[in-house]
Parts: structure tokens; C-alpha cells; sequence
């Protein structure tokens, strides 16, 4: 059953992605909003100078608490921890400077600044390490490389270079990261930045900015790995033992520049469609599904038929007690949304709510307290859609746990449907 309605609750000026610590959520803006004129043509509206490119606001009644004045974020999520001493910063990727920024969470004031040495707008989210000494370090994988910044003082511990933007992985117990760069993965000793292990990749073998995901649970120990070419059905997931030895790939897939995975009770799940291939529009179908794969060896446990849904691309899936949410994309009009709940174990799908609004944004959307926070570059804000019932929950850097990147929440964020 489709679900038509009224339209998302909004936070305008926030259009990208976002953390939640404690029933607070930090959004970053993005230093344009995109307009889409009669002929179906996006152009740009800049910022105005000085604009607070972080909110942060009431999960529950969208009341903006603070603004933070960080300068030119893109299409990156912030994140939110605090340091040895127990003080709360949030972090920012100012793109144009080229930096890493920290701000004290509860008055605003600039805690530090990273050196000018981490370049491009490609940067989806950062991860961390907690270190032996109760330190943490804060890994920012940006287009020339992994660097290690303190969160006590910003200074750079190590760095380590490379191509491509996705947020690594962490084994926090065993002390290791595990980062994707374009062509190859490696293994780190997260204590010093030595690299323990790498291994060549064949194409397709491009990184942008997506996900690194960390499965260790009663299914195994996987590294679970996306790899992207621009062309069609040129993608590929690879799935990998501690040892970096390829347990098994799928290639030939339909996905975009920026889709991320998620993973939960030994599947992994991924949508479908590329905004920047043409061809992944209607009336072509075939590639429209969402599939769960086996993580043990690849294997389909499922896969749901979305033949019947207009979309060009679905990025994102997010995992919450015993369902999985999509959100669809499209540039192509009618430019409405759909969001479609399913069975994690068999697909099968429980209801979709559609939405006359865009969302099209490059960050990654996120779930807590029954509502659904995903921004949109058109109508340049957060929207906001009530599901169905749940409590606060932490949504952790941009993929929901800030070291496995697994695209999951606790079961309380959605207890049931509306």
C-alpha cells in the first residue's frame, strides 16, 4: 500500500547530511541550492557570505537549538564526540579551505583547525579510533589520502595517501582500518598509521565517496567493499576475510557514483539506478530491485522487483528492527519521492509513502525517533517524514555507526509502522 500525504516537516538551509548524538541532530548545508527551471535543467543559487553551514535542532519538535558557523561544507555529514576531558566538539570538512574545523558543541566557539591539506568536495563522512591512551583520532579520507587528526588538539597524527573519498571501516577491539582507495585496500594499524596489508584491485576499481562496511558478528569477519565504474551496469561489491584474501564479487551491477551499502544479520543490501548514467531511466526497468545479498558467499537471499516504481536511482538503505527503508531519487520528472519499507528477511514489502518533493541530496539520510531526516538540494532543507512510532536513537557519523559504517540503527528509532 502507497502511503499519499501530507508533505515532510522541513529545517530550511540544511540540504545534506547529518548525525544524531542524544536526541540532537547536526546537519551540514550545502554551499548552493539547486533550482530546476521548465525545461528540467538544474542551475545554482549560492550561499550568501557568512552563512552557519551546521545546524543543530530538537529531534522531535525540529527546534533549532544552535547554529554553527563553519564555511562551505558539501556533501558531507559533520560528526559529533567528545574529547579525553569529556568536552563535546562538532567536526566539519570545510571544502573550499581545504580543512577539518571543531567547534565546542554547547557554545559555538572554534575548539580548532587542521592544517589546509585536505582537498576536494568528494568526502561523504569521517570515521574515528579511540587510541590505548583514551585519545581519539579522527580519519578523514578526502581525495589525496587518509589523514589521522587528533580530536584533543586537530594536529595530524599520520597520513597516509591515496584516491577516492570513501569512509574507512574500524576494528576498534583489534585495532585496525580498513580503507578503500581507487585500485586498491588496505589494512592499517590504527595506533601508528602503518600499513599492515594491501592488495590491487581490478576494475571496476573506482572509489568516490560511499562506505568502507565492517561485518564482524556469529556470520563472520567480512569486509564488505563497493567499487564503481561509469558505465552501465559497471559496478561491483567485494567481499573480503581479515587477511584481505577476496571471499567473493559481484559484478555487473546497476548503481551509482554514491550508493552505499548496508549490512545486518549476515546480508547485504543495496539499491539500484545511477543519476549520472542516462540509460537507468524509463521506459528501461530491468535494473529496478533492490537485493540482499548472502555475506557469506554471495549468494541472493532475495530480491524485490521495482519494475512498477518511477526513480533513476536508489542511493541509500537503512536497516531498523527487522525492516529496511529506501529512499528513491529521481532527476527525472515527476520528481516526487518514494519511501518503501521491507522485510529485511524476505523483501517483501510492507508499505511506501510517496512524497511530491525531490530529495535529492548526495549525503546520506538517517532514522530516529520514528522520523526520517533526509536532506534536499531543490528545496534546500532537511525534510522530515514520521514513519511511524519510535524513540531517540543515535545516528553516529554518516552511515549510522561511526566505525563499521553498517547503515543501521537501534531497534527503537522505528517500533511501528503508521
Amino acid at each position: 500500500m502507497t502511503t499519499r500525504g501530507h508533505q515532510p516537516l522541513q529545517v530550511a538551509g540544511y540540504s545534506q547530511g547529518g548525525t544524531v548524538v542524544e536526541g540532537v541532530a547536526y546537519f551540514t548545508a550545502n554551499s548552493f541550492q539547486e533550482h530546476l527551471n521548465e525545461e528540467g535543467h538544474l542551475t545554482r543559487i549560492e550561499k550568501p557570505l557568512k552563512y552557519p553551514y551546521v545546524v543543530a535542532f530538537d529531534t522531535g519538535t525540529l527546534e533549532v537549538i544552535r547554529t554553527y558557523d563553519f564555511e562551505d561544507t558539501y556533501d558531507s555529514s559533520p560528526l559529533v564526540l567528545p574529547k579525553k576531558d569529556g568536552t563535546w566538539l562538532v567536526l566539519a570538512h570545510e571544502h573550499i579551505n581545504q580543512r577539518t574545523v571543531a567547534m565546542n558543541r554547547d557554545t559555538g566557539e572554534i575548539a580548532w583547525i587542521s592544517e589546509a591539506n585536505q582537498p576536494g568536495s568528494m568526502f561523504f563522512g569521517y570515521s574515528y579510533y579511540v587510541k590505548k591512551d583514551g585519545t581519539t583520532l579522527i580519519l578523514a579520507n578526502v581525495q589525496n589520502g587518509l589523514h589521522a587528526i587528533s580530536l584533543e588538539d586537530g594536529k595530524e597524527a599520520w597520513f597516509i595517501p591515496g584516491t577516492g573519498g570513501v569512509t574507512p571501516c574500524v576494528d576498534q577491539a583489534g585495532g585496525h582500518i580498513y580503507c578503500q582507495w581507487s585500485g586498491r585496500l588496505s589494512k592499517i594499524n590504527a595506533e601508528t598509521g602503518a600499513v599492515i596489508q594491501t592488495v590491487a584491485v581490478e576494475e571496476p576499481s573506482s572509489c568516490v565517496s560511499w562506505n568502507t562496511v565492517l561485518a564482524h558478528d556469529e556470520h563472520g569477519y567480512h569486509i564488505i567493499t563497493y567499487w564503481y565504474s561509469p558505465r552501465l551496469y559497471g559496478s561491483a561489491i567485494r567481499v573480503y576475510d581479515a587477511g584481505l584474501t577476496l571471499l567473493w564479487e559481484k559484478s555487473g551491477l546497476s548503481l551509482s557514483k554514491k550508493a552505499t551499502l548496508a549490512y545486518h544479520g549476515g546480508s547485504v543490501f543495496v539499491g539500484s539506478g545511477d543519476h549520472w548514467q542516462s540509460y537507468y531511466s524509463e521506459p528501461n526497468t530491468d535494473w529496478k530491485n533492490i537485493t540482499a545479498y548472502r555475506v557469506n558467499n554471495g549468494e541472493i537471499a532475495w530480491k524485490l522487483d521495482l519494475s512498477g516504481y518511477h526513480y533513476s536511482n536508489i542511493p541509500n538503505i537503512v536497516y531498523c528492527n527487522g525492516m529496511l527503508i529506501a529512499e528513491t531519487q529521481t532527476n527525472i520528472r515527476p520528481l516526487g519521492y518514494h519511501l518503501l519499507v521491507m522485510d529485511a528477511l524476505n523483501g517483501a514489502l510492507l508499505k511506501s509513502y510517496y512524497k511530491e518533493l525531490p530529495a535529492n541530496s548526495c549525503a546520506v539520510p538517517l532514522l530516529t525517533g520514528g522520523k526520517w531526516f533526509s536532506g534536499d538540494l531543490v528545496t534546500n532543507s532537511v525534510l522530515v517524514t514520521e514513519l511511524g512510532t519510535g524513540g531517540p536513537a543515535d545516528w553516529i557519523g554518516a552511515y549510522g555507526n561511526g566505525q563499521t559504517n553498517d547503515m543501521c540503527v537501534d531497534s527503537k528509532a522505528l517500533t511501528a509502522l503508521k
